[in-house]
């Protein structure tokens, strides 16, 4: 059903009027033929990963279509796949030039209780068929060596291995195709992929960290011929920590959820509730989305606070570009902007790894996950850190 309806928000996007802002074209990692001993690094990584009782998955999709009169077309798509043992939740928002749609769902004994737009169906599904409707690839995958004409390895600063991979030529329609792309494009007039780079990223200890792949892509509609780039990534937060909670009173609720054939589809809300529209610039689109998805309430201007009980809460200051979290009277402080931890006298830069003396072990741990605190939100809002500390 999902992929119905994206289709058909896509094709509504190529007939649409469309916005002026300029497209993301920046080039892909520089790549270089592979070697015997860099392509089995590359595929232990990917074979030898860890397994995980739960995790959490942050998705990102993004279609920018280039028309010839010099504007664009945006379609976009964020989502979290939350995974324990036993149950899933995933939550999606998509948005094609302003016409948006939200997903809300609760997978919990074969069966997923999903949320549309206002309307409350349900589905009976394997765990595989639920990731699936993401729509995208959540792990990652080893490339035949004749599919890659380019493989390039490198760390960045926390430790984590990169692998950087570019098609070959005559593979990019295929893996374009089975992989990535959820909208059909093959079906288009004189579609051709012309490029294609993917990412994959493990950390030291070997789980997989993250997956960004951006696609290229032309083809022509109405006699006019359409460029289009695929951006798409994958997050990876929360090994053997998620917890997915169903309580009872949701289950009562989902009783009364109808089986996804009994739809009315007139009664599907066609107007967002709040304007979810991404806006000029990261820290602006995040500003938006903590109020409009998260809840949180603008305290000061620039200054954003969610309280979760009388002991705990969340402030974000824009101002500052600090994320604290408080817990009575304590206060973890994050500054992105220096990527630097803080607890009392007790400091962590995360860029070189280096702390202050007097700080213990269980502070460090904990100025840590206080960083993947705003990592979270950021992923809720269809956002990551790093598009946030690129402004700065």
């Amino acid at each position: 059903m999902k992929k119905r309806l994206i289709t058909a928000v896509t094709a509504a996007l190529l007939l649409m009027g469309c916005g002026s802002e300029p497209a993301d074209t920046k080039p892909g990692p520089d790549t270089e033929p592979i070697s015997g001993d860099l392509y089995s690094r590359y595929t232990s990584a990917v074979e030898n990963r860890p397994a995980a009782d739960s995790s959490t998955a942050a998705i990102s999709t993004k279609y920018t279509y280039l028309f010839s009169d010099g504007t664009n077309g945006i379609y976009q798509m964020d989502g979290i796949l939350e995974q324990d043992e036993e149950r899933i939740h995933i939550t999606q928002h998509l948005n094609a030039n302003g016409m948006a749609s939200e997903i809300d769902g609760y997978y919990d004994g074969s069966r997923l209780y999903n949320t549309f737009n206002g309307i409350h169906y349900y589905e009976d599904m394997t765990p595989k068929d639920v990731r699936d409707s993401m729509l995208m690839p959540l792990e990652p995958f080893v490339f035949p060596q004749d599919y890659v004409q380019g493989l390039a390895e490198s760390k960045d600063a926390e430790g984590n291995t990169l692998y950087s991979l570019a098609i070959a030529e005559d593979r990019l329609a295929d893996v374009f195709k089975d992989r990535y792309d959820f909208n059909d494009m093959d079906q288009l007039d004189e579609c051709k992929v012309t490029s294609g780079v993917i990412t994959d990223t493990f950390s030291e200890e070997g789980y997989f960290l993250k997956e960004t792949s951006r696609f290229e892509v032309t083809f022509v509609y109405s006699g006019q011929e359409i460029k289009t780039i695929y951006d798409g990534s994958v997050n990876y937060v929360g090994y053997n920590e998620t917890e997915v909670v169903i309580t009872d009173a949701q289950r009562e609720e989902f009783s009364q959820y109808v089986v996804y054939t009994d739809i009315d589809t007139s009664q599907i809300d066609t107007e967002p509730v709040a304007d979810d529209t991404p806006e000029a610039t990261a820290s602006a689109t995040f500003r938006k989305r903590l109020v409009n998805r998260l809840g949180y309430e603008e305290e000061s201007p620039g200054v954003f606070v969610q309280s979760y009980n009388q002991n705990e809460a969340y402030t974000i200051d824009f101002n500052n570009h600090t994320f604290k979290y408080s817990n009575r009277t304590i206060n973890y402080v994050y500054n992105w902007d220096g990527d630097i931890g803080t607890m009392g006298k007790c400091t962590l830069n995360f860029e070189t790894s280096a702390s202050a003396s007097d700080c213990t072990e269980e502070t460090l741990d904990m100025i840590r996950k206080v960083k993947g605190f705003l990592q979270m939100e950021l992923y809720y809002c269809g956002l990551s850190l790093e598009e946030l500390q690129a402004e700065n």
